[in-house]
C-alpha cells in the first residue's frame, strides 16, 4: 500500500466512522443492524484472517521449524488463558489489557515509522473505546467473572478517565503535526468518534478497520505475498479460531444465561484468548523484519 492509498484509506475510515456515530444518533436500530453486518465481514475478511498466519510467519522465521510443535504450544498457550478466564478472570483481563495495549501501540508506530512511545499510544487508544462508556464494559464484564469491586472503582473514575483521554488526544495531536505524520492524524480523527458510538463498535471500527488493516499490510511487506495469498494461506486456521470462539460463546455465554452482554462477554474472552499467542508471534516477526529492512 503506497503512502497517498494508505491516507486515502485512513480518511475513508474516520468518513466512515464519522457516519455510523451519526447513525447511532438518528436511527439506532439502523446502525446497529449495518454495522454489526459489517463488523462480522470485517472479521471474516482480515480480523481474524490477520491472527491465523502465525504459523506461516513462524515457518518463514524458523528454518527449519516443526509447526506441529509450534501449533502444539499455540493451543496450549490458548487453554492456559481460558483457564485465566475462567478461574483468575479479573487478573487476566488486567493482563490482555495491557498486552493488547502493547500490541496495538507496536503495529500503529511501526506502520507509521514512530520510534518510541508505542505503549503509551496503545493505552491511549483503549482508554478512548473503553474509557467513555463504562457502564457498557461493566455490563459485557461481569457475566465473565471480572470483580464487581473493581469495576465499580474504575467507573467511579470515570470523569478522570475521559479527562485523560482529551488531554491525551490534544499532545498525540501536537506530536503528530510536529513529526508530519498523517495517518496518525486521522487516527486521532478516528478515534475522536469514538465516545458517540457504542463500544461494541468503536472497538470493531477500531481493531478491523485500523489495528487488522496494520496487520495485514505488515504480512503483505514482510511475506511478500498478495491479499488473497495471505487470505487463502490463512483459511485452515482461520476455520479453527472460529471453531473455537463460537464453540465457547455457545457453551458460556449463550447457554450461560441468554443474555446479550455474557455472549458478548465471553466472545472478548475467547478472541483475547487466542489473541494473546498471537501477539507474541507477531512481536516477533515485525521485530525480524524491521531488522531485515
Amino acid at each position: 500500500m503506497t503512502e497517498s492509498t494508505a491516507n486515502r484509506y485512513a480518511a475513508t475510515l474516520f468518513l466512515f466512522a464519522l457516519a455510523t456515530s451519526g447513525a447511532f444518533y438518528f436511527a439506532p436500530s439502523l446502525a446497529w443492524w449495518v454495522s454489526g453486518g459489517m463488523s462480522i465481514a470485517g472479521l471474516i475478511l482480515v480480523g481474524i484472517p490477520h491472527g491465523a498466519l502465525d504459523v506461516l510467519t513462524h515457518g518463514v522465521r524458523n528454518n527449519p521449524s516443526a509447526p506441529l510443535v509450534y501449533i502444539g504450544k499455540y493451543l496450549a498457550a490458548i487453554g492456559l488463558v481460558l483457564i485465566g478466564w475462567l478461574f483468575m478472570p479479573t487478573l487476566t483481563l488486567i493482563g490482555f489489557l495491557l498486552l493488547s495495549a502493547w500490541h496495538f501501540g507496536q503495529a500503529d508506530f511501526e506502520l507509521w515509522k514512530v520510534e518510541r512511545g508505542g505503549m503509551i499510544w496503545g493505552l491511549f487508544v483503549l482508554g478512548m473505546i473503553l474509557g467513555w462508556h463504562l457502564d457498557e464494559v461493566q455490563s459485557i464484564l461481569l457475566p465473565i467473572g471480572v470483580s464487581e469491586v473493581v469495576l465499580s472503582e474504575v467507573e467511579g473514575a470515570s470523569s478522570w478517565i475521559e479527562i485523560a483521554t482529551v488531554v491525551g488526544w490534544l499532545l498525540g495531536l501536537v506530536f503528530a503535526i510536529y513529526l508530519r505524520k498523517t495517518l496518525w492524524i486521522w487516527s486521532l480523527l478516528m478515534l475522536a468518534t469514538a465516545p458517540f458510538i457504542p463500544v461494541l463498535m468503536a472497538f470493531m471500527i477500531f481493531f478491523v478497520g485500523q489495528h487488522s488493516m496494520a496487520g495485514w499490510s505488515h504480512l503483505k511487506n514482510g511475506l511478500k505475498m498478495s491479499s488473497l495469498q495471505l487470505w487463502v494461506s490463512a483459511v485452515p486456521f482461520h476455520f479453527g479460531a472460529w471453531a473455537i470462539i463460537i464453540g465457547g460463546v455457545y457453551l458460556f455465554g449463550y447457554n450461560d444465561t441468554h443474555s446479550f452482554h455474557a455472549t458478548v462477554g465471553w466472545f472478548f474472552a475467547f478472541l483475547g484468548s487466542i489473541s494473546i499467542p498471537h501477539i507474541i508471534e507477531s512481536h516477533r516477526f515485525i521485530q525480524q523484519f524491521k531488522d531485515c529492512s
